[in-house]
């Protein structure tokens, strides 16, 4: 089975329609989404609607800004509903309502401005589309961002947003490999179901990654890959950890959308990096009033602050503007 992996497709439309229109040409049979449709940019409709009809209610997680969504509390909410329970934040973006179901007091008080602002303004969008709405305030629960397990072709899978140990939260790069690598390895040891090769299948930190480890009496042998996009990486029996890279906000110096499409059968994995108008998507959220900074990521695509120079220099060599 050819199923596409997509996650972190943040309300960037233009994105995720380069995405579709390039994995039409070729025979996917089932999709997987590991999570955030929303936030950042301006078109949360779409992608909701996106999930809603064409992955399979098993094959979808939620992530942190779905979570946060939710969360979130607007003052029509308490107007229409007087006995809503709500909890008043003093978080670094100011003063907010939320709900305390998904995150605590503690994670959003030392959340910033910019997703707060561009979930309010997701929230007010998805309010004026009943299907939308609906979809969301049903199906975002706590159950959801816990991880979804699926066994196919003599290997486990396992999705979820970002890490075993924190559904939500814990950012995972392939160059950790003293600290969170061996113990995501561990976690997805733990809570395995068969004798068969495991692997985690998590988004999040907006950076394409593949890790293979080989299970052994002193723990994992672990092998980070440098990812070239369009070249094919067979699993075998190796235990993996697979991030498809973001649809709507590339975090690795390439600006192009990315996901990933896993051939179930030949188990093997291959990363796809897609060129959109991000002019477009960095124009509509400036119409809409979302903060300008979130334009600027867009255009610059600019790598996580964490990334070592290594792995800056590889994926400057086989970005969207290497010559």
């Amino acid at each position: 089975m050819r199923i596409a992996i997509l996650s972190d497709l943040h309300s960037n439309l233009p994105a995720l329609m380069a995405v579709l229109n390039d994995l039409a040409e070729r025979g996917i049979e089932q999709m997987w989404c590991l999570g955030d449709m929303v936030g950042y940019y301006s078109d949360p409709v779409e992608p909701l609607m996106f999930i809603k009809r064409y992955v399979d209610e098993d094959d979808w997680v939620m992530g942190n800004h779905d979570a946060m969504l939710a969360d979130l509390v607007l003052p029509g909410d308490i107007q229409r509903t007087p006995r809503l329970r709500a909890m008043e934040i003093d978080s670094e973006g100011g003063r907010i309502h939320v709900r305390g179901e998904f995150l605590s007091p503690e994670d959003w008080k030392m959340t910033n401005g910019t997703p707060i602002k561009a979930l309010e303004l997701n929230r007010k969008e998805l309010d004026s589309h009943e299907e939308a709405s609906n979809f969301w305030q049903t199906h975002f629960t706590r159950d959801r961002v816990k991880p979804r397990r699926k066994h196919l072709a003599g290997r486990d899978y396992v999705r979820v947003h970002a890490s075993l140990h924190n559904h939500i939260g814990r950012y995972i790069f392939g160059w950790q490999h003293e600290i969170l690598l061996p113990k995501e390895f561990k976690a997805l040891e733990e809570g395995k179901s068969s004798p068969a090769p495991q692997t985690l299948c998590f988004g999040h930190t907006h950076v394409p990654t593949l890790v293979f480890g080989q299970p052994g009496i002193e723990g994992f042998g672990l092998e980070s890959v440098f990812i070239v996009p369009g070249e094919t990486y067979p699993l075998g029996q190796r235990w993996a950890l697979i991030n498809p890279g973001s649809v709507g906000q590339s975090r690795d110096g390439d600006r192009r959308a990315s996901y990933a499409i896993l051939e179930s059968d030949s188990q093997e994995i291959t990363f796809i990096r897609v060129p959109y108008p991000y002019q477009q998507t960095a124009h509509r959220l400036l119409e809409k009033g979302y903060p300008e900074g979130l334009a600027r990521k867009l255009i610059e695509a600019p790598p996580v602050r964490e990334m070592p120079k290594i792995w800056k220099d590889h994926h400057a060599r086989n970005g969207a503007d290497a010559k």
